[in-house]
């Protein structure tokens, strides 16, 4: 924060110091978002045949996939809104809101009746209740790294930023070992009777949870700084950062699609591709999750030291270079060869995802931050992060191939290695 915007503080506001519980009580939403697309995810294979008429296995299942990037669609509709909300009325009352909204459809999925009750109807209220979500998801992320970002001292904004990646990390976690409980805990007739219900009752309950620990949330003292009644942020943002948004989109979409690759689709590629046991499968995702977690900060330390943009355009370019390799190693078909492959991509993630907050915070200033996170992360997750899933399940299909999917990330590592040769360096510098 600079001289002039501690000046502009309010004065009976107090300059307040990085604690602990405020980095938890606003990531906790974060991880509350991975938990439970993860849980939507990995239950696809028994959800698909729930919702979804059993004539045909692959559509249901694609259909349960569409459904989840449907979800998406809606992410930057939701994400201008709560973007422009965020910086007009504070990162805090954003926060709140949005995490209200997620609780409803949360516990609306786990009481929706099944396709054999109620028909029709069954997949369409899916359908809506995703669309819900995804639209109070849209503003949950881009709000949190705004916050953290302006909270954190300069010189540690990557490390403290780190751990807004370590967040979504856990909340994949914990819904990967959750549904390895419920899937080793429960009879087959069980987990497809009630058993899939309970991962989406937790949600409703840790989302609670979060919105209880959020009320007690100090505000940015940089929003506060900058605070302006601007009728529409977001509309400011699009005229004045056009540029630094198209540079966000960019950036993003290589993680969007590496990402959900490994958390989303990698369990059913384990089961469907390589006939692993399920829970296998879920087992694997849950120790090359850990190693992921564990290398999170020490990477968003080494981004403080040597660079933000340095560091970034490594973890692009190895994305480029070693994904080929890794789901050749995933084709073989072979059990250690198949782990150590999922270990390679943790590492991959890992070098992307730890600097990605404190870069996209360091784009755009202070005034419309939200906005054009909100804007442009969006963009990027709705279309090629959703969709993910259901595009290598294509593209398997379509070429006869398990490696198309790497294909398919070279080409997206390309687009984001440019956009980040583009992108500004705000390395140890304050944020504007």
């Amino acid at each position: 924060m600079t001289v002039d915007q501690e000046q502009r503080i309010p004065k009976h506001s107090k300059i307040i110091e990085v604690k602990k519980r405020h980095l938890i009580g606003s990531m906790i939403g974060n991880a509350c978002e991975w938990y439970d697309y993860v849980v939507y995810g990995s239950l696809a294979p028994v959800l698909s045949i729930i919702f979804f008429p059993k004539d045909d296995k692959v559509a249901g299942l694609m259909l349960t996939f569409a459904v989840f990037a449907a979800g998406f669609l809606v992410r930057p509709i939701g994400g201008a809104f709560f973007g422009n909300f965020a910086d007009k009325y504070g990162r805090k009352k954003a926060f709140i809101f949005s995490m209200l909204l997620m609780a409803v459809p949360a516990l609306a999925i786990g009481l929706l009746p099944r396709y054999n009750s109620i028909g029709r109807l069954s997949p369409f209220l899916l359908l809506v209740f995703r669309l819900l979500q995804g639209f109070a998801i849209g503003g949950e992320y881009p709000t949190m790294v705004a916050y953290i970002a302006e909270l954190a001292p300069p010189k540690k904004r990557g490390y403290i930023g780190s751990y807004a990646s370590v967040t979504t990390v856990a909340g994949v976690l914990l819904a990967t070992i959750t549904v390895a409980v419920v899937t080793k805990g429960f009879t087959h007739q069980q987990l497809m009777a009630y058993g899939w219900r309970i991962p989406f009752f937790l949600t409703f309950f840790t989302i609670v949870f979060g919105w209880y620990i959020r009320l007690k949330l100090p505000e940015s003292m940089m929003f506060l700084a900058e605070k302006v009644m601007n009728s529409y942020p977001v509309i400011e943002a699009i005229k004045n950062t056009k540029l630094e948004m198209i540079k966000i989109f960019g950036y993003i979409i290589c993680i969007a699609v590496a990402y959900y690759t490994f958390n989303i689709f990698s369990t059913t590629y384990f089961t469907s591709s390589l006939n692993l046991n399920y829970l296998t499968a879920l087992q694997i995702s849950i120790v090359s999750i850990l190693f992921l977690i564990i290398l999170l900060p020490i990477v968003g330390r080494f981004s403080d030291i040597y660079g933000r943009k340095k560091t970034n355009i490594i973890a692009i370019l190895s994305m480029i270079i070693f994904i080929y390799p890794v789901y050749l190693g995933f084709s073989q078909k072979i059990l250690w060869l198949a782990i150590v492959s999922q270990f390679i991509f943790a590492g991959l993630i890992a070098l992307y995802l730890a600097p990605l907050p404190a870069m996209i915070a360091e784009q755009v200033t202070t005034k419309t931050r939200c906005s054009s996170i909100a804007v442009g992360y969006n963009f990027a997750l709705a279309l090629f992060g959703g969709t993910a899933p259901v595009v290598n399940m294509f593209i398997i299909k379509h070429f006869a191939s398990d490696l198309a999917p790497s294909v398919y990330l070279i080409i997206a590592g390309i687009v984001s290695l440019l956009a980040t040769i583009c992108m500004k360096d705000l390395t140890g510098k304050r944020l504007l």
